[in-house]
């Protein structure tokens, strides 16, 4: 195994065993197995919303979205995400947490009857079904080019080291796992752009031809220029994830309906922090002539030619 394999290996390693450590809160309750036994102070709820938020197709989407499209294409996803979160908090978190729900199909017996909750949960179990298997593809695309494993075998591999640790803990091994995960993505982060503006130089960055049009306004003021594309991914993630299975169900975890808002506001800051960077960094390859080959994703390409191994096990 080499450098990078080795690093991946240990970051997912650990996060199994603290999903696992974390199951033992559970103590054959539905309720902390479900919802944390509705003890969450706000700063768990938002570390638990932003590990939602910032995964596999706001980092590698991302970053391959920004560098064909531009820095407001990219950014279009962490601004939308962020605005969902907000608006959550705004409206409807201090609500929701109030009425301790389990599940949001609850919330439709609760509202309506049992028919309408099995109508709900079906159609939320086929358009959170898509989302989970864009990120689980997100993941096995990056996992095989370090490991000698196929992408069919990997999606498999994938999909069994999640369960590993889910399912004797629910929401305590995921928040516990994300603590781990978010602190792992931020250290990543922050190397890799120390390590490239350390490396090469950017004096001439801001005035360069690639950030003048990589983040030109007119993504967002001109149709022709994707700027109808962009806010429609605003809008849509902004105003759809508003009956985000993931975001809900942290929501119902707060210990109080202040801790719920609190949370999603933080939330919707640090995936602007974290969301960020990767709209950013495709505008910072394309001035560095970095040129991409064929289907493979961007980020993956600059990992390669640039960063350590070290720091590529990292993000």
């Amino acid at each position: 195994m080499n450098t990078i394999s080795i690093t991946i290996f240990l970051t997912v390693l650990i996060a199994v065993i603290i999903g696992l450590m974390a199951g033992k809160h559970v103590k054959n309750k539905k309720e902390n197995f479900y919802v944390a036994g509705r003890k969450w102070p706000w700063i768990f709820v938002a570390i638990a919303l932003v590990g939602q938020a910032i995964d596999g197709n706001s980092t590698l989407g991302s970053t391959s979205l920004g560098f064909s499209s531009g820095f407001w294409a990219a950014a279009a996803l962490p601004i939308g995400l962020a605005l969902s979160l907000f608006l959550l908090g705004k409206f409807f978190a201090p609500k929701l947490n109030s009425l301790n729900l389990m599940t949001l199909a609850d919330f439709f017996h609760i509202k309506y009857n049992r028919k309408i909750e099995i109508i709900a949960s079906l159609l939320m179990i086929f358009s959170f079904g898509i989302l989970l298997a864009g990120n689980i593809a997100a993941v096995a695309i990056l996992l095989m080019n370090y490991v000698s494993i196929n992408y069919q075998a990997m999606v498999i591999l994938v999909c069994l080291v999640i369960l590993l640790y889910v399912i004797r803990g629910g929401i305590i091994s995921d928040l516990y796992s994300d603590f781990w995960q978010l602190a792992i993505l931020t250290l990543g982060i922050i190397t890799t752009f120390i390590f490239v503006l350390n490396k090469f130089d950017f004096t001439g960055f801001f005035t360069s031809q690639s950030f003048v049009e990589g983040s030109n306004l007119n993504q967002m003021l001109k149709i022709g220029s994707g700027g109808l594309v962009n806010w429609a991914t605003i809008v849509a993630l902004g105003f759809g994830n508003l009956l985000a299975i993931d975001f809900n169900s942290r929501i119902y975890s707060a210990r109080s309906p202040q801790d719920a808002k609190n949370g999603c506001y933080w939330g919707a800051l640090f995936t602007l922090i974290l969301g960020i960077p990767f709209a950013l960094l495709p505008v910072m390859i394309n001035y560095l002539n970095i040129q991409s080959l064929d289907s493979t994703p961007i980020l993956l390409i600059f990992a390669h030619i640039v960063l350590p191994p070290v720091i590529i096990g990292l993000l």
